[in-house]
């Protein structure tokens, strides 16, 4: 069984919690604060969302490379709360809010998160 380690940046603190829980602890994520979900911490395959206010972002690390889901072709950026920081990210991969839920609970599927959505490698 898959696991999400969840980190909170204000107050910082990290738990974990089954993949199988993840929606019902998405929903309870307050909009006002930055969260940082991991699947597969220190894998070979992982995913990395952040998700604040109304928006996720959503990244994922394979064959040592990270790239970032992209819904658009925008080539712009604008400032995101990413990972708990006000950050300059891609427009293309603000995504919207729940977008960071569907690919976490695909997880347990990598390969076809490769072939089901674009992803942009990080610049």
């Amino acid at each position: 069984m898959s696991t999400i380690v969840i980190d909170e940046f204000a107050p910082s603190r990290t738990r974990e919690i089954t993949l199988a829980e993840l929606p019902g602890v998405w929903s309870e994520l307050p909009s006002d604060d930055c969260f940082g979900l991991t699947w597969n911490d220190s894998g070979d395959d992982v995913i990395i969302v952040s998700v604040y206010d109304t928006y996720s972002t959503v990244t994922i690390g394979h064959d040592d490379t990270f790239y970032d889901l992209a819904l658009s072709t925008d080539e712009g950026t604008q400032g995101a709360v990413v990972m708990g920081e006000w950050v300059e990210w891609p427009t293309r991969s603000i995504l919207p809010r729940d977008m960071g839920l569907t690919v976490l609970l695909k997880g347990n599927d990598f390969p076809s998160l490769l072939q089901e959505y674009t992803w942009r490698e990080q610049e």
